[in-house]
């Protein structure tokens, strides 16, 4: 999730910007570790790591209380990661029909979708919001194994949403370590990884504004550039 999301908007494959979307649900129980990773991506993205640079702050929303809330601002902020600690409230919202939180899968259904423009997403209350071009929204969640499984139809779990994510499941015969990531993680850990990335990326910044400085909403006929992404057989 944290490499696609710095990939986004970058680089291009044959021509076509790279969206690389990714949705991640990690699926454990309680102190199983789940917490690092979002203890990890808030501080890596957090103003004492790479999002003390401005093409880096791409952490975004931290609940969907609706589609209106969850789509209102991604013409400001196209590529971003959104971190949903208990993924479980969400998931019981798609589960019940009628529910407020189904729209939210809805529009990331079509958010995930959106090839090259996103002509937006219609709400009951704010109308056609989010239109803008290239979006790609990232999102890792968390969620325990008995919300998953009380909740779960095979109407849910195959619609077209959450069969979209990667699922990582707890393993339960791995050694327990314990205190994962405890007081947080090392500065020169952070510092090391966030320079690499300020090396690996100075040409190729979020592409957010036009050249006299509006916010890109609207593709009509311009043309960025961008470096082109590569990967070498067997790696």
């Amino acid at each position: 999730a944290v490499g696609g999301t710095l990939a986004a908007n970058r680089f291009h494959i044959n021509n076509r910007p790279a969206y690389t979307s990714m949705y991640v649900l990690n699926v454990a129980g309680t102190g199983a570790g789940k917490g690092a990773a979002i203890d990890f991506i808030n501080a890596f993205f957090g103003p004492n790591g790479a999002g003390a640079n401005p093409d880096f702050r791409l952490l975004g929303l931290s609940n969907y209380s609706s589609d209106v809330a969850m789509i209102n601002d991604l013409p400001k902020k196209r590529t971003r990661l959104d971190v949903i600690d208990e993924f479980g409230q969400v998931f019981k919202g798609l589960a019940a029909k009628g529910d407020h939180k189904s729209t939210v899968g809805e529009a990331l259904k079509v958010i995930f979708s959106a090839k090259a423009y996103l002509n937006g997403h219609y709400t009951k209350t704010s109308g056609w919001v989010g239109r803008c071009v290239t979006p790609s929204v990232s999102l890792l969640g968390t969620i325990q194994p008995e919300t998953l499984m009380s909740n779960s139809s095979p109407e849910v779990l195959f619609d077209g949403f959450m069969g979209r994510f990667l699922y990582f499941m707890e393993n339960f015969n791995a050694n327990w370590t314990g205190n994962h990531l405890s007081g947080g993680l090392e500065r020169g850990v952070l510092d090391h990884i966030s320079s690499a990335c300020f090396e690996v990326y100075p040409e190729n910044p979020q592409i957010e504004l036009d050249m006299v400085g509006n916010l890109i909403e609207d593709v009509g006929e311009r043309h960025y550039k961008r470096t082109e992404l590569k990967y070498a057989p067997g790696y």
